[in-house]
């Protein structure tokens, strides 16, 4: 995974992650192996991305959430941490890395789980998801 040289964004993580994570120049697999510090999947840090107001981190968060959504109990988890609107936003006004990332997490978060496929739809994904594949 090729390391992005745009500007830092720092940010906040919990558990027993590093204090601050120079979010926008680690690979995925650094983000996820952060997420995962403590034992368990913790996806704030990577929620926390998506709203950093970094164009770069935000990107970077939808898409190690995006490969974290593998995994069946990872949809729950991301769901309970909020990442559902704020992926909805960045589809909606991030760069264009940012929207593709944000709307394959998305789909990584509907399959195979009802209650996402929902909540996703009813926080209004479904008008900016086709305007992202209009465009």
């Amino acid at each position: 995974m090729m390391r992005t040289e745009s500007s830092q964004s720092s940010m906040q993580v919990g558990g027993n992650a590093p204090a601050v994570v120079a979010s926008s120049l680690l690979t995925v697999d650094e983000l996820l192996a952060i997420a995962s510090s403590g034992g368990a999947f913790d996806p704030e840090p990577l929620v926390g991305m998506l709203r950093s107001g970094d164009a770069a981190a935000a990107a970077r968060g939808a898409e190690a959430l995006r490969v974290a959504a593998r995994v069946a109990r990872n949809r729950v988890t991301i769901a309970a941490a909020g990442g559902i609107p704020p992926l909805i936003e960045l589809v909606s006004t991030g760069s264009a890395e940012g929207k593709t990332n944000a709307a394959g997490t998305l789909q990584g978060l509907s399959f195979k789980n009802a209650e996402n496929q929902v909540t996703i739809a009813a926080a209004g994904a479904i008008p900016p998801l086709i305007e992202l594949v209009r465009t």
